[in-house]
């Protein structure tokens, strides 16, 4: 069972400063609507390396994020795992009207700028998709996920939380990715003006709820609930995983390539890190 929000403390006051100058700067940043391992939404389905979570939810520090611009080739293909066409990432708020292609659009054969910058790229207006009146270009948001605690079967359709609280786990645990489908943004900007607001921080100084639920327009929509700030000396640990997260979470997608030790065994080993952790 999720514990209710508390209310701030004044033990991290040497943060605050900070973590409001970031939370306004992560409320600026989603206004505007390759090199790791992602979740997988398909069909609706939250999985990690082809095993799906419990509940299908997880509990997450959202460690960083970005915007993403990504041009498929063609109608996209959930299946296919061919890599877009062209690609563009932004960090910074300031310069989210001057998003252009990804420097490894211009440096791998694979891929093909489509424009000098995304403002100006025919792809990224509406009207230009295949059907609809959508883009061609998919305006996105890429997240960098901490597993926050963990989700254990408590018997008829109901799950237990057990939050993490150790140090430890959050300066080394592995992050993970997840890439929100188009009509999932708005929710998330919701969500993070709502802990920008209400408590003046960024996503990371807060447990995370994140759920799949059935949509009839898009199929499925990936949904946010808060679900207690993150204890005051947790957050030394998650500053210094959001300026390392923050600072490489817009890398490149890279060519297709067969990876020969992806095998079934190898992925339901890593999924099963997901059902691990430390109670706190």
């Amino acid at each position: 069972m999720a514990r209710a929000p508390k209310k701030p403390t004044t033990a991290v006051a040497n943060y605050d400063e900070e973590l409001a100058r970031l939370a306004g700067t992560s409320s600026t940043l989603t206004d505007s609507g390759g090199g790791g391992k992602f979740f997988s939404t398909q069909a609706g389905v939250l999985q990690f390396d082809d095993v799906p979570l419990p509940g299908n939810q997880m509990c997450v520090i959202v460690g960083a994020w970005c915007l993403e611009n990504v041009y498929y080739e063609g109608a996209y293909d959930a299946q296919n795992r061919t890599p877009p066409k062209c690609f563009a990432f932004c960090k910074n708020p300031d310069e989210k009207d001057e998003m252009a292609p990804h420097e490894k659009v211009d440096e791998e054969e694979d891929f093909e700028r489509q424009s000098d910058t995304c403002a100006d790229c025919d792809k990224n207006q509406w009207g230009s998709a295949e059907r609809g009146r959508g883009k061609a270009c998919s305006n996105r948001r890429r997240l960098a996920l901490l597993t926050g605690g963990i989700y254990k079967p408590a018997g008829r359709g109901a799950y237990e939380l057990e939050i993490i609280e150790d140090a430890e786990h959050f300066a080394t645990t592995d992050e993970a990715y997840l890439k929100l489908p188009v009509t999932s943004g708005k929710a998330f900007d919701a969500y993070v003006r709502e802990i920008a607001e209400q408590f003046r921080k960024p996503l990371f100084a807060v447990y995370t709820r994140v759920y799949l639920t059935p949509d009839p327009k898009s199929q499925f929509k990936v949904n946010f609930e808060l679900l207690d700030e993150v204890p005051a000396e947790l957050i030394p640990t998650l500053l210094d995983r959001y300026k390392k997260l923050h600072e490489s979470i817009d890398f490149p997608y890279i060519p297709f390539q067969e990876d020969e030790d992806d095998k079934p065994a190898a992925r339901q080993s890593s999924a099963k890190k997901l059902t691990r952790g430390k109670k706190k």
